[in-house]
This record gives C-alpha cells, sequence and structure tokens, in this order.
C-alpha cells in the first residue's frame, strides 16, 4: 500500500479484545465457536520519530471492518468470523456467519493452500477414551484477504496464515470437538499453539469440549475511519472450540 495514514488511536492503538467463531464443514456444516487474540503491530506516522505500535485485534475486529462497521461496534454479536474446513481438507475459507438466520453472509479470504499432517491419538490419557474414530491433524491453512466494507472501514486486503492442530473424525473426515481435558498434544508449546483465558470471550459460552488450537500470523491491509494503514500480526492465538448454539 502507499500513501498510509495512522489510524491507531493513542499509544495503546486498538483496544478491542472479542470472540472469532471457527466452523468445520462436514456433510452438515457443525458450527463450532472459538476464542481468539491476535497482536498486531503498524507503524505510526503522525509522530516526528517512527514509533511503533502495538494493537491487540480480534475476531470481531475483522467482522467490523469487513462489514463496513468502526471497530469497536458490539450491536452485532450474532455475525462472528468463521474458518469452513473441507472433510477431505483440501480447502479452507474464512467467511462472517451469521447465526441469527444460520447462514454465511460474508467472504472475508479465499484458501490459498491447506496442508497438513496426520496421526492416531498417542496420548496415553486421551487415546483409550477417543478410540480409533479420532485422529490428530497439524495443518497450515494459508488464507488471501478479500476488499471488503465500506469508504469508512473496510478490509482492503493481507494475507493469514494459520497453523495448528484439531481433533478429526476418521469416520466422516471432518473436525469434530472432544473433551476439553482431551484436547491437549505435548507439542503444543514447542509449536506455539497456546490455549486463550476464557474470560477474553465476550459471548459466554460453558467451554466443555474443543477441537483443538491454532496460532496465525498475517498482514492487513485496513480502512477504520476514512485512514489507511498496514498492520502486521507476528502472533496470534485460536481456541477452536465446541459446537456453538444458534440465535434465535
Amino acid at each position: 500500500m502507499t500513501g498510509k495514514k495512522f489510524i491507531l488511536g493513542g499509544a495503546a492503538g486498538l483496544a478491542v479484545v472479542t470472540a472469532l467463531s471457527v466452523w468445520a464443514i462436514t456433510a452438515s456444516p457443525i458450527p463450532v465457536r472459538t476464542t481468539v487474540l491476535l497482536t498486531g503491530v503498524a507503524q505510526r506516522p503522525l509522530t516526528q520519530r517512527p514509533t511503533i505500535d502495538v494493537v491487540p485485534l480480534s475476531g470481531g475486529t475483522l467482522v467490523n471492518l469487513a462489514m463496513g462497521r468502526r471497530i469497536g461496534a458490539t450491536n452485532f454479536p450474532e455475525q462472528v468470523l468463521a474458518l469452513t474446513v473441507a472433510c477431505d481438507l483440501t480447502t479452507a475459507n474464512l467467511v462472517i456467519f451469521d447465526q441469527s438466520v444460520s447462514n454465511t453472509i460474508a467472504t472475508v479470504a479465499t484458501n490459498v493452500s491447506f496442508d497438513f499432517v496426520q496421526s492416531q491419538i498417542l496420548n496415553p490419557v486421551s487415546a483409550p477414551a477417543l478410540g480409533s474414530t479420532n485422529a490428530l491433524v497439524r495443518f497450515v491453512a494459508r488464507l488471501q484477504i478479500l476488499p471488503s466494507g465500506s469508504s469508512s472501514n473496510a478490509l482492503l486486503g493481507g494475507v493469514l496464515t494459520v497453523a495448528g492442530r484439531a481433533h478429526r473424525d476418521t469416520g466422516t473426515g471432518c473436525l469434530a470437538p472432544v473433551p476439553v481435558r482431551l484436547d491437549f498434544d505435548q507439542y503444543d508449546p514447542t509449536l506455539l499453539d497456546k490455549i486463550v483465558p476464557n474470560g477474553k470471550d465476550k459471548v459466554l459460552a460453558a467451554n466443555t469440549a474443543r477441537t483443538g488450537l491454532a496460532h496465525v500470523v498475517g498482514v492487513l491491509d485496513i480502512v477504520a475511519d476514512y485512514l489507511t494503514n498496514t498492520v502486521l500480526i507476528p502472533a496470534g492465538n485460536i481456541n477452536i472450540r465446541r459446537s456453538a448454539e444458534i440465535i434465535k
């Protein structure tokens, strides 16, 4: 991008932390909620000396920008960010899912590639409980951000790489949640997959089951209140949670 302008208000930047939802596609799509925290960094060009701001972001931030709303808007809690993953694990797309109508209303990012490796559950605690119908998948999904939003607030472009692990039902091939106490892997710390505290999820729900953990890096070109900037995302964490209740 050229002609970037400062969009971050004050040293604290965008203090927005809300929920992001990830949905794993099956023959009948199953909604799987997540909790997400992204840490971005952005240039602050309005000062005489170059300054880098640390920018906390969330799925709610991306939803608001993609829908053309201010980043802190809270009047559409039923609209959640979602990652649709095909059961054969060949594609993934980032979308906005409206829980009030049980339907996708916008596409945020399209699939560039989805690569994975898979093994049987080897953890001595979870393996006996989950049985042979469950496999552990580690994946890397590359996503291209599509232009969306309005002239005042928008996503202009960018790329996101989501890497992590998830449980997979070997019968259907689809991603599937398991009890939280069984959702862990000895390589999580080494591979940077962390648990996001429940308190960071503004939509309260019992976290009794989880599909997996993932982390994110990438770049976002955004417009906020008519001003543009590029936000680098060197670190972010996702908790892929259990099936979500549909809001009626």
